[in-house]
């Protein structure tokens, strides 16, 4: 049984919710100048992917639709920390860029860049994200700067901008000797807005904290197990908007509401990660420096496509077409250019090729009763980590009410011996 389970959950990690395959493909390569960061967003409204790439101390933003690359104006900038992020109301390009060690916001407006307000902030350091706010869609800006605070070094600030000028939220979300590594989301379940960041009060002795802004107050969610001075932070919430945090050099981390738990079977190594959810099969993916894409699905990292790593790759960024669910990632490559690769979904299931052709469960995800094509002669369900959870023969319907709430594989065999697998999600 166990050698038949681990064939079922390698073809798994190939095998998504709706039964699609997909491959890597090289839409791109753009020359660069140094090895920076480079940004990358996906522009829904208008259907096209945006990159952005620090060279030569400016801006360079570039875009992608229908097989085509066009090249935008630039926009000066001091240091290589900024961050880009499309409007998801009108799809203009936004930026976060260091001038002259003041942070700055400007809007493309498909001929120009347009600075939005007056400067976010002086003495800014240079770690800096932007998300937009989903209540309002106003964007948010958090930012570390020099902070004049005896015996702190830094502090890290949260910006709103209210369409004249940008407002900072809450006062300081930390003061800190040194304060990196900083990621802003918002809370799906009620818009709230989360930061982590690295926080030391000596040197050398380095942890992770993670704050949400929550009726007017910076509060701090746990007290996450880091190990020895983490980098690298990245949050995001899963489909169950569970807060999930990974930090490089270790597991990755989910808050169940009261403490910080494991949330993958694997360690991991990622450095420099960037992390985004799949919007077709509700799964996280990550992709780390000169490493594989992998794709959480339960609390097993599955590799995603083609087993060649992308080599070298460095200052790696991750995002979603949200039209079709295809993959986008963009990176340094061995000559410090961009290379652009995209992960193409096609309609063909696993059925084509690897038995029953009919399998469809309804309603998916469910809370207590699913339902089958068919009757079947048999079912096994497994949980993500390899264990049967339930099992039955000659069944059309599955009770799976008594299921914790999580992701499962449901393989099913027919009177004919075809067999067939697919995800099935537990509410």
């Amino acid at each position: 049984m166990k050698t038949y389970l681990y064939i079922i959950l390698a073809l798994c990690s190939f095998v998504f919710t709706n039964n699609i395959v997909a491959q890597w493909t090289t839409i791109g390569t753009h020359t660069g100048v140094g090895n920076d960061n480079i940004e990358i967003d996906f522009d829904e409204i208008n259907n096209r992917l945006l990159v952005a790439s620090f060279d030569a101390f400016e801006i360079r933003l570039k875009s992608y639709s229908s097989g085509i690359w066009t090249n935008h104006n630039s926009l000066p900038a001091q240091f290589d920390n900024f961050m880009l992020k499309a409007d998801p109301i009108s799809g203009d390009p936004w930026v976060a860029v260091n001038q002259n060690d003041t942070l700055y916001a400007y809007k493309y407006d498909g001929a120009n860049w347009i600075q939005q307000g007056p400067k976010v902030s002086t003495k800014a350091l240079g770690e800096v994200d932007l998300e937009f706010n989903p209540t309002n869609n106003h964007p948010n800006i958090c930012v570390e700067i020099t902070d004049t605070t005896p015996g702190f070094d830094e502090v890290i600030l949260l910006f709103d901008f209210n369409g004249i000028s940008w407002n900072p939220i809450g006062g300081s979300v930390s003061n800190t000797i040194y304060g990196s590594y900083l990621d802003l989301e918002f809370d799906p379940s009620n818009n709230e807005p989360v930061v982590v960041y690295n926080k030391s009060l000596s040197v050398g002795n380095r942890t992770v904290e993670v704050r949400r802004f929550s009726s007017n107050v910076w509060t701090i969610i746990g007290s996450p197990d880091v190990g020895n001075n983490p980098t690298y932070n990245d949050i995001s919430f899963d489909f169950q908007n569970n807060l999930i945090l990974n930090f490089r050099n270790s597991t990755i981390l989910k808050w169940n509401g009261s403490t910080w738990v494991q949330g993958s079977n694997a360690s991991t190594t990622f450095n420099n990660v960037s992390v985004e959810l799949d919007p077709i099969t509700n799964n996280l993916w990550f992709v780390p420096d000169s490493d594989w894409v992998r794709e959480l699905n339960g609390i097993v990292l599955y590799y995603v496509g083609s087993t060649i790593p992308l080599l070298p790759a460095w200052f790696p960024r991750l995002t979603f077409d949200g039209v079709n669910g295809n993959c986008f990632v963009a990176c340094r490559d061995g000559n410090n250019d961009v290379l652009v690769k995209e992960f193409v979904r096609t309609a063909i299931g696993i059925e084509d090729n690897r038995g029953d052709k009919e399998l469809i469960v309804s309603p998916n995800p469910s809370m207590n009763l699913i339902k089958l094509s068919k009757m079947y002669a048999n079912y096994s369900i497994f949980s993500m980590d390899g264990k049967l959870v339930l099992k039955g023969d000659n069944v059309e319907s599955i009770d799976i009410s008594n299921l914790d709430n999580a992701a499962y594989l449901i393989q099913v065999t027919d009177f004919d011996s075809r067999a067939a697998i697919q995800k099935i999600i537990k509410q």
